[in-house]
């Protein structure tokens, strides 16, 4: 099972023809110990072109990208917000930005948590309010 886990990965990461090829070699018995070594040697040959483009493409929207994937979004929308004023014509940095804001405030609330959707409890339970101030920001960077 880790074996395909990882090469799920290395294809969303690296293409599907390049680790398809790979990922012949990783299954059958050897799989599971041939799948370190095939996420080094892809890892090695990795080129630019391979790796996630961010737009805009620039370090701020990496760092802030970083931020909230690490769940740090005080930071995350400090840096996004940087990169809506530096490119005020992009849509993809503003959408960045009300997406932050977005999961920021869900799971402020506590609608992230997967417990929560194990069942359907949570078709009975009361509505968690979001807080005016994250709505009003979220509706204007949408509008605006």
């Amino acid at each position: 099972m880790p074996a395909r886990n990882t090469i799920s990965a290395l294809s969303v990461a690296f293409g599907r023809r390049r680790v398809r090829r790979l990922a012949l070699l990783g299954t059958g018995y050897l799989g599971g110990w041939l799948a370190l070594p095939l996420c080094v040697v892809a890892c090695v040959f990795a080129t630019p072109a391979d790796l996630p483009v961010f737009r805009p493409n620039d370090p701020v929207t990496r760092s802030g990208f970083e931020r909230f994937y690490n769940m740090d979004y005080a930071r995350a929308i400090e840096d996004m917000e940087k990169v809506a004023a530096q490119h005020p014509d992009d849509p993809y940095a503003v959408n960045n930005l009300a997406n932050t804001y977005l999961i920021r405030e869900l799971f402020r609330m506590g609608a992230l948590d997967p417990a929560d959707y194990a069942n359907d409890s949570f078709v009975g339970t009361p509505q968690r309010p979001a807080a005016t101030e994250a709505k009003n920001k979220i509706k204007e960077l949408l509008e605006g």
